[in-house]
């Protein structure tokens, strides 16, 4: 019996209609053996059955209050009773209809993990989408089988901790715990499953990648604390390097530049930008006038005025959170200065400060 466990969060369902569909069209499998444990993450979002009533394959629903993508698999985990178990996103799909027969023709008790390589989704400069393939790694989930009991055996849980590299850490300590003897290849014409861009999730945002980079320290603390608990000191100990070795050629671009200097110079391209500022104006009073500014990376606007250039910062009532901030002018409003915020949760910018005159 396989049991596929799927992480629900917001994803519309037309997000996950593909992966149904696909799975649907299966050949030359018994869906008798196949489950998909749907783990909805957060009872705001919950689907309706009526998706997965007429489906060839069971298809269990299981509410659990929002945790994240980690807690979900977790809970996925925990009530499943199949002999193995697969972890995919509700968004990506098979890439060819005998997938699922390849799997299940290789389930055997001599395996612990089985693994295949994978097609990942990926989004050119020119905005074109190319499949790439992707071998066997540590780093996703994707394409890989696991024996349920050798999680259970071994206590291998995913770490809800991390909100980043969740994926690496498991397969960093599963791939270091198992015996290579019981690891086994899912063989098939082509990479069975197809990891899809979806443009604004957690890892194709570009403010994201250099958080991800950045918690590479933090999933190397699990991982070797996962180490510590499970080995010999001597072993412990060249585990630890090699994690700490590989992640830094993995993480390095041509030249070797450290990976704090490029998560920095990520995160400060991925900051707010300001291109455009805003200017003073004078008008008369009754006039509609609107201050601009153009940001790059912007996430948030939030315009506030002050009266004097002494005053005290105030933010508006209405109308004062996009780029362009509009008000009636009134005899009143003469020498009041105006400046926006820009924000996004990597950083914020203040724009220049600009005055009103009204004459």
């Amino acid at each position: 019996m396989l049991d596929i466990i799927m992480p629900h969060y917001d994803e519309p369902w037309e997000e996950g209609k593909k992966f149904f569909s696909m799975l649907d069209l299966q050949r030359d499998a018994d869906f008798s053996q196949v489950r998909v444990i749907l783990v909805q993450d957060g009872p705001e979002n919950t689907l309706d059955d009526f998706y997965f009533s007429s489906r060839p394959y069971e298809v269990r629903q299981i509410l659990i209050p929002h945790g994240g993508v980690s807690a979900a698999r977790n809970a996925g985990l925990k009530v499943s009773d199949a002999e193995w178990v697969m972890f995919c996103d509700f968004d990506d799909m098979f890439s060819n209809v005998y997938t699922l027969r390849d799997i299940l023709n290789v389930l055997s008790p001599a395996y612990d993990v089985l693994w295949a390589d994978f097609f990942s989704e990926d989004k050119m400069a020119d905005g074109s989408m190319r499949l790439h393939t992707r071998g066997r790694n540590l780093v996703f989930i994707h394409g890989k089988v696991y024996r349920r009991e050798f999680l259970l055996e071994h206590d291998l849980w995913f770490d809800t901790a991390l909100k980043f590299n969740e994926d690496s850490c498991f397969n960093a300590i599963a791939n270091t715990i198992v015996d290579y003897r019981r690891t086994g290849q899912i063989k098939t014409l082509c990479p069975p499953y197809i990891w899809c861009y979806r443009e604004g999730s957690a890892t194709t945002s570009p403010e994201n990648q250099g958080q991800a980079l950045l918690g590479l320290y933090e999933r190397n603390k699990r991982v070797c604390e996962a180490f510590r608990k499970r080995m010999p000191y001597d072993r412990y100990c060249a585990m630890v390097a090699r994690t700490i070795w590989d992640t830094y050629y993995s993480c390095n671009v041509d030249k070797y530049v450290p990976l704090l200097d490029r998560v920095i110079a990520l995160e400060e391209e991925c900051k707010p930008h300001i291109i455009s500022q805003p200017e003073s104006q004078s008008v008369s009073a009754g006039t509609v006038i609107s201050f601009t500014v153009e940001a790059r990376n912007a996430g948030v606007y939030q315009w506030q005025y002050r009266t004097s250039a002494n005053g005290a910062w105030t933010n508006p009532s209405t109308g004062a959170n996009k780029s362009i901030y509009s008000l009636t002018a009134q005899t009143r409003h003469n020498g009041y200065q105006y400046h926006c915020i820009v924000s996004n949760t990597l950083g914020e910018v203040t724009t220049s400060i600009v005055t009103l005159t009204v004459t």
